[in-house]
């Protein structure tokens, strides 16, 4: 599979260094608010963390897939949606049926 975008955006108000962890790479994110985002390419399928402060191990909060390795859990890079062709409007209104028993 190609890389994709992963863009994380990660509620930390008091943290003074949150980090993106990927198998091969770190990435150090950038305070935004209250808010830390990074954004890096990375494979479908890829595993990553969080840490902050230099902390233990933690999930992204915004992740959509979830795995559950010897380390602990890990958030997984999900691939995009496949794009398909759009339905059709219907030509005419569709009936309701109801039926009371």
């Amino acid at each position: 599979m190609s890389p994709q975008q992963l863009r994380i955006a990660v509620p930390a108000p008091g943290a003074t260094q949150v980090v993106l962890h990927l198998a091969d790479r770190t990435v150090v994110t950038e305070p935004d608010g209250d808010l830390w985002r990074a954004q890096t390419e990375a494979i479908p399928g890829e595993h990553y963390w969080l840490t902050v402060d230099g902390g233990q191990p933690l999930v992204d909060p915004g992740c959509r897939d979830l795995a559950w390795t010897a380390a602990g859990p890990r958030s997984v890079v999900r691939a995009p949606w496949p794009k398909g062709p759009q339905a059709s409007a219907l030509a005419d209104d569709p009936v309701v049926y109801e039926l009371h028993v």
